[in-house]
């Protein structure tokens, strides 16, 4: 059995440290109001988690991503792990082509990898963290001629590598672990994630995680002498909205794992759209409420819940989806 690692000194990890926090990028969402509240965008060298429920723009805000980071690296390449057969490659030609693009060069820089179990998951991060370990292979070049030995250092080009991961959606194939084992089924999780960290930071992914959400559960409260026998309470939501009782999926441990956690949601634009959509005042008819106050304007939204480098947590602002491709601001 393999003792623990040798001991090294952290003046000599120093520098180290130093040129992977020089080295980090930031990518933007093309959403002015999203980049202010992340600073800028997306960091690389970091697990970005984003949570909600199906039709609240998590997609649309990946593929955003997922576009301006390989248009602004032409060599780079990005691995989609498919657990819910869903990934939308029309939708990707969409965007690339709105920002400009060359529809051939970025999707065919896209790696989909279709998973149908945690198991398939692991395999395919497995054989990512070979292909990064593995020597650099070197390519044809522009003409097609393929470099020999003989080449100058000037004519070679190095094959570009994966620098940008995408997982759709780990709630698929986690969640059913959680069911038949909770307990096991955290631990596999948690070294799972740590795993994906450590390749996260060592080549500096930008590694975005989509997750679903979870309804509030109702616990009882224990019996205290009869005093209080029916008491339940309602678990609390991290939103800092009061309206969105959602709770991320896999449970609290999984948020520890995470750099970047958003969470996103549809809600009300307005005070008068809570209105109609909560009721305004009690007693009144939801029917008739509707029909003298109009239609509810619904926005995407999307919050901090927590940042582990900077100080972004609670922050938060809303947009709209524009033809299915667009993120454009609401205020």
């Amino acid at each position: 059995m393999d003792g623990p690692a040798p001991p090294v000194l952290a003046i000599n990890e120093l520098p180290i440290a130093l040129a992977r926090t020089r080295s980090l990028t930031r990518t933007p969402t093309g959403c002015i109001p999203i980049d202010e509240i992340l600073h800028g965008g997306v960091e690389s060298g970091r697990i970005v988690c984003l949570s909600g429920a199906t039709g609240v723009g998590k997609s649309a805000l990946v593929l955003q991503v997922l576009v301006r980071a390989l248009i602004a690296k032409p060599r780079a390449q990005a691995l989609v792990l498919d657990a819910v057969g869903g990934f939308d490659v029309v939708r990707l030609e969409s965007i690339v082509q709105a920002a400009g693009a060359d529809a051939d060069d970025v999707l065919g820089r896209v790696r989909i990898v279709r998973v149908f179990d945690f198991v398939g998951v692991q395999e395919a991060v497995d054989e990512l963290k070979a292909g990064l370990m593995a020597p650099v292979a070197k390519t044809r070049r522009r003409d097609g001629r393929v470099l020999d030995s003989e080449d100058e250092e000037s004519d070679e080009e190095e094959e570009g590598r994966v620098e940008m991961v995408v997982l759709d959606n780990l709630t698929s194939v986690v969640g059913p672990l959680l069911k038949s084992n909770y307990i096991q089924a955290q631990a596999v999780l948690g070294t799972f994630m740590r795993g994906l960290a450590e390749l996260t930071r060592k080549f500096g992914l930008t590694t975005l995680v989509i997750n679903g959400v979870v309804m509030p559960r109702i616990r009882q409260l224990p019996d205290q002498g009869g005093l209080n026998p029916t008491a339940r309470v309602q678990e609390p939501s991290p939103s800092i909205f009061a309206a969105n009782t959602v709770r991320p999926a896999l449970g609290r441990s999984f948020a520890h794992y995470l750099d970047l956690h958003l969470l996103l949601s549809v809600l009300p634009k307005s005070e008068r759209d809570a209105r109609i959509v909560y009721g305004g005042n009690k007693g009144d008819d939801s029917k008739e409420r509707g029909q003298s106050m109009g239609t509810a304007e619904m926005v995407n939204v999307v919050e901090v819940l927590a940042d582990r480098y900077s100080d972004r947590t609670r922050q938060w602002t809303a947009f709209r989806i524009e033809e299915g491709i667009e993120l454009n601001s609401v205020f």
